[in-house]
């Protein structure tokens, strides 16, 4: 369900089935197969997959989400199976006799002279087959052996290489398709352009059409066949080093507003895309207004380069944006700002491949790409959107800072040492609480913490006068902690947390932090609502002093309760994977590189 490149996409309805429902059926008409056995993943978001699986009568297995030889591995040794033909969930048009014809290539030769360990129908470029039809066929020998010395990331990520890629570590054979070169076509599902054309072949040759009656259909009709001409295939590298071919050395500029009045908030969601683009061996520009602090300092320290701009002035602004990103030859632009109208997105776009942050769909699909990382929201709200431009919805695309991916990574690191069992009520209005939220709720809480600890961050464009008076406050429980550097120790000490329902608010989905959320703002309605819905937080609109004594009330309720305040970390957990920023470069660079194709 974590596709990079296309979210959810082996049960995404393709006429009236699943992707995963064709590619059982299918595989259930190949007569030498034994056994069927979906191999997915641990994480949360693929108890679907296991549902799938129980509905359409087939065994599933559940491993390792990223070292997928071992999975493959363990699912072989728990089916005892002598012989793995492996297919991908991501080929809903496999045909059954080719698959047939691949095993009995493998099969004919047990026991000959001319036995092998590994049979497929294509090698990389060398086929005749469509992307979408691949068959692989191994002995259980080979994958142990396999299992036990493969060490290289994309070994492990793609299960076969290790089996092949070396001449003569293994007996293998290539048995070509004997039918017409097809080798041009695509038929596999990794992008939205793949599950266009594939709704177009489905409904026109029926559920179970064969390969040569889908090939006469799409020697017919070219207009389909270009639908997904332009995707580029993955290849056998891991995915983080195909990422870092493609961004080799390229220069991403990124526009995003800051100051006292809004905060930081679209600083630190870009920031995110632009440092992770750093990582993967490209460069990082930010123009944006009022900068300081942390923030500033976490992304210079990433290698981002930033320069400030005059936010007041739109007309100067972009073309400050335009002169920037000509000069320095930016591959694309990134924006997450109000100051820009869809017509100046459109302006940009002419130019440059361009991605906007848009939390509210009042600017249309402007851009190539528009994220909007808001639970369920409606995608209609943006209206019709044009077949060379994609709209990003959902918790999938949620970008998180580098420090926040990494503890995900370490998911079992405490947040403190402090020994102390006493509730922690974690309090955050943003990088400057622009309605001075704080001060107020902060003077309800103390007197009614109890046992209770209150844990205050403040950013820094917090105004003096309200640091001043919390520092007069001297409670035994209280903790002031400004322009935190480091995060994540902060977060996850929470027993609960109350802020903004901004980007701070996925961050806490991620490790699992309750979170209660106030929204102060209008694009961080849709979030605390959609949240709200899930189960995965609580929501509470602030609107004015007198909400200070509800909100307050309502926060120490919901500490003292446990069962709800684990039920809330359950479920706001499995909505965030921590592989947002690799699926909003992944689309960028489709799109960097299908506008650098064209004439």
């Amino acid at each position: 369900m974590g596709s990079s490149r296309l979210p959810n996409k082996v049960l995404l309805p393709l006429g009236t089935h699943s992707v995963l429902a064709h590619v059982v059926r299918r595989l259930k008409q190949v007569g030498s197969i034994h056994s069927l056995v979906i191999a997915t993943t641990e994480a949360s978001a693929d108890d679907a997959i296991v549902t799938a699986a129980q509905e359409l009568n087939v065994g599933v297995f559940r491993g390792s989400e990223n070292d997928v030889l071992s999975r493959y591995y363990e699912a072989a040794k728990l089916s005892t199976a002598e012989v793995i033909v492996r297919i991908t969930a991501d080929c809903p048009m496999i045909d059954p006799m080719e698959v047939d014809r691949v095993i009995t290539a493998f099969l004919e030769r047990l026991g000959t002279p001319d036995e092998i360990d590994y049979a497929s129908n294509q090698a990389g470029t060398d086929r005749r087959i469509p992307h979408g039809q691949d068959v692989e066929v191994f002995s259980m020998n080979a994958l142990t052996v396999a299992q036990q010395k493969a060490t290289d990331p994309g070994d492990r990520e793609h299960v076969t290489p290790y089996l092949y890629r070396t001449p003569g570590r293994f007996r293998t054979r290539l048995s070509h398709y004997a039918g017409a070169d097809l080798s041009h076509l695509r038929l596999t599902l990794d992008t939205p352009a793949d599950l266009q054309q594939l709704q177009a072949v489905v409904l026109a040759c029926g559920d179970d059409a064969s390969l040569e009656q889908i090939a006469s259909y799409l020697e017919a009709h070219p207009e389909v066949v270009a639908l997904n001409a332009h995707t580029q295939q993955k290849g056998l590298l891991s995915d983080s080093d195909q990422r870092r071919q493609r961004i080799a050395g390229r220069l991403l500029l990124g526009r995003a507003d800051a100051n006292s009045e809004i905060g930081f908030g679209h600083v630190s969601r870009l920031g995110a895309l632009l440092t992770a683009w750093v990582e993967h061996g490209g460069r990082a520009m930010l123009l944006t207004g009022e900068l300081r602090g942390a923030v500033r300092q976490r992304l210079v320290d990433a290698g981002v380069r930033i320069e400030s701009i005059d936010e007041r002035d739109s007309h100067a602004d972009i073309q400050r944006s335009l002169v920037v990103a000509k000069e320095s030859q930016a591959a694309a632009i990134a924006v997450d700002s109000y100051q820009y109208d869809r017509f100046q997105l459109e302006r940009l776009r002419e130019l440059f491949p361009t991605l906007s942050m848009d939390d509210l769909a009042e600017q249309g699909v402007s851009t190539d790409l528009v994220v909007n990382q808001n639970l369920n929201f409606p995608a209609d709200r943006y209206g019709d959107v044009k077949p060379t431009r994609r709209l990003l919805v959902g918790a999938p695309y949620v970008l998180l800072r580098p420090e926040i991916r990494a503890a995900l990574a370490n998911a079992t690191t405490s947040g403190t040492d402090d020994p102390d069992p006493s509730p922690r009520l974690l309090l955050s209005f943003g990088g400057s609480d622009p309605l001075g939220l704080t001060l107020p709720i902060v003077e309800r809480l103390l007197p009614q913490l109890g046992t209770a600890k209150l844990i205050v961050m403040l950013g820094p464009g917090v105004s003096a006068r309200t640091k001043a008076e919390l520092a007069k406050q001297q409670h035994p429980a209280l903790s002031l902690h400004e322009d935190v550097t480091n995060i994540v120790p902060l977060l996850r000490s929470a027993t609960l947390a109350l802020v903004a329902a901004g980007s701070t608010a996925w961050e806490l989905c991620a490790l699992a932090v309750p979170a209660m959320l106030v929204t102060v703002a209008k694009n961080q309605l849709d979030v605390a609502s959609a949240l709200s819905d899930t189960g995965a937080a609580v929501h509470r609109h602030w609107s004015g002093s007198e909400s200070a004594d509800e909100i307050s009330a309502s926060v120490l309720e919901l500490l003292a309760d446990g069962p709800q305040l684990q039920q809330l970390a359950q479920r706001a957990q499995k909505l965030i994977d921590g592989r947002g920023v690799f699926r909003v470069i992944d689309a960028l660079l489709e799109v960097i590189d299908h506008r650098q194709a064209k004439p």
